[in-house]
């Protein structure tokens, strides 16, 4: 059945239900969700996202202009993990959206607590975006990166952190300056 059907079937609804009320909020849901396909396709992936499209939908997003979408497209990042699904938060941290950041500083907060397979590189590059959004100028991304940041295992980002500087000493200063700037946020979130 394709997406015209749906819809065709989903307008005729009130007309054809004379003895079944459909709820006005349930009609609307339900038109919504037929007329926004994009929404339902990202939400589905979201619950089992598959590795091998995380690059296609990544490409997706860097055009992709409504906010709702992206953060649903985050939400499949945030399930796939790996190194794609980092690649992809980190350039999504970048959105206009201070919605979509602040989902993106979370969902890369969780990935990097977790995810064992990433190289000690990507992550501390994953690490330097995410505390760099502890300055963002939106409230609410603050208050995601730091819970981010409350996340991660702080020792665990100290020693890749170093491990950069010393194979990019170019980078040193910007990286000691995140150190310092992580443990700020970490003493904030504890309370210290």
């Amino acid at each position: 059945m394709t997406d015209d059907v749906l819809r065709a079937d989903v307008r005729e609804m009130p007309r054809r239900s004379r003895g079944f009320r459909i709820g006005r909020v349930l009609f609307l849901t339900l038109l919504t969700a037929l007329l926004v396909p994009a929404a339902l396709i990202l939400k589905q992936l979201a619950e089992k996202p598959p590795a091998a499209l995380i690059p296609r939908i990544a490409e997706y997003v860097e055009t992709e202009p409504d906010p709702e979408l992206v953060v649903h497209a985050v939400r499949v990042f945030r399930g796939a993990k790996g190194a794609a699904a980092v690649a992809a938060l980190v350039k999504v941290l970048d959105n206009p959206s201070g919605r979509v950041r602040a989902e993106a500083a979370e969902a890369l907060g969780e990935v990097l607590s977790t995810e064992s397979s990433l190289s000690a590189e990507k992550k501390a590059d994953a690490y330097i975006e995410l505390v760099k959004r502890v300055r963002d100028e939106d409230a609410f991304v603050v208050s995601r990166a730091v819970k981010a940041l409350g996340n991660v295992d702080a020792i665990a980002a100290v020693e890749p952190l170093i491990d950069a500087a010393i194979e990019k000493p170019d980078i040193a200063p910007q990286i000691l300056e995140v150190l310092q700037r992580a443990q700020r946020a970490l003493a904030a979130v504890k309370g210290e």
